[in-house]
């Protein structure tokens, strides 16, 4: 549908239509996508999962893969980094299929999106930054080994301020349905979803 190249970057946006099946196939370079809306189902090796929207992908380059789409079809954001050698070590999380959930993520993805839309001046060096930003949350997942998941009290507090984001949620009030200190919580959530409360 429309396509961008920024400063080491390469953005593309692809519509799907309903039930449309690619053949098997991989590409040259590692790239990140994001299922903006639709029903995108993957098929890696003896991998096959359905794409959540706002969940973003890590794909190596040349892994074979082929996907299909649901009844809605689907619509998809594609990020390819183009320099690697500006990027160094960071392109290392294209080196394996991943995808990234973390709590940032939905919201650089949506920025990200907004941007890429844009025509202005400085649309371009949103994107950079954003693209930038997005390669530094997908470094840091998964946690590092020996990182549990999260106590269930937090899991229900995410959950609570997902279910409830359209209302005024205070600290304390949290803190209390969960049965901990204000300030636990808070450094508990901001170290397990990568931002604050």
């Amino acid at each position: 549908v429309n396509s961008r190249q920024v400063a080491g970057f390469v953005l593309t946006e692809t519509t799907y239509l309903p039930g449309v099946r690619t053949p098997r196939h991989s590409h040259e370079l590692g790239y990140l996508y994001t299922v903006l809306d639709g029903s995108f189902t993957e098929s890696r090796g003896r991998t096959v999962k359905e794409d959540q929207p706002l969940t973003l992908a890590l794909r190596p380059a040349g892994e074979a893969h082929s996907h299909w789409c649901g009844t809605r079809g689907a619509r998809l954001l594609n990020l390819y980094p183009i320099c690697p050698e500006r990027l160094d070590d960071s392109l290392n999380i294209l080196r394996e299929a991943d995808d990234i959930r973390g709590a940032a993520v939905p919201w650089l993805v949506s920025r990200l999106y907004r941007e890429f839309q844009r025509t202005d001046a400085a649309s371009s060096l949103a994107i950079v930054g954003l693209a930038l930003e997005i390669l530094a949350e997908a470094s840091r997942f998964p946690a590092l080994p020996g990182e549990r998941r999260p106590p269930r009290w937090l899991e229900q507090t995410r959950d609570s301020i997902h279910s409830r984001f359209s209302e005024n949620l205070a600290l304390d009030d949290l803190a209390e349905a969960a049965g901990v200190h204000p300030s636990y919580l808070a450094r508990a959530f901001r170290v397990q979803y990568r931002c604050t409360v």
